[in-house]
């Protein structure tokens, strides 16, 4: 199975869009409250954008894992150029980062999706952001 293109058909479109511009961890920290920290090692933020045909982000919303029966286990991959790999398990992420990364996003472009050469919206693209409480003291203190 072709996977980028399983996806574009379950969305309608003939190309995905394409992030041109990713938000910034800085731009996630202008949105957290004063004083935050992050109990988890390790969380996964999930999040869907609509993008409309111009590539712009108009909306997003924070989007919370599925519970799941306690037998039942996830296991998230990630597509990189050289080979997908698994996702280390993370813990589900705080409502103000969540809300943090929702409002970054907004500052998102995309090449926009197309169906047969034309550019058209997409609703519900699901995406993600991982956040280690490391990297987030890091840059916070940057």
């Amino acid at each position: 199975m072709d996977l980028p293109n399983e996806v574009a058909r379950r969305f309608g479109v003939t190309r995905m869009p394409m992030p041109l511009k990713w938000f910034d961890t800085r731009e996630v920290l202008k949105h957290l409250p004063p004083g935050f920290t992050m109990q988890a090692e390790l969380v996964h933020v999930l999040f869907e954008v609509d993008i409309d045909e111009t590539g712009k982000v108009t909306h997003v919303k924070g989007v919370s894992r599925p519970h799941l029966p306690p037998n039942v286990h996830v296991v998230g991959i990630e597509l990189h150029p050289e080979r997908p790999r698994q996702m280390p398990e993370t813990d589900e992420p705080p409502d103000a980062l969540r809300d943090a990364v929702v409002a970054a996003a907004y500052s998102m472009v995309f090449r926009p999706a197309e169906r047969d050469g034309r550019p058209v919206p997409i609703r519900g693209l699901r995406l993600g952001a991982r956040y280690s409480r490391d990297d987030l003291q890091r840059s916070a203190a940057t």
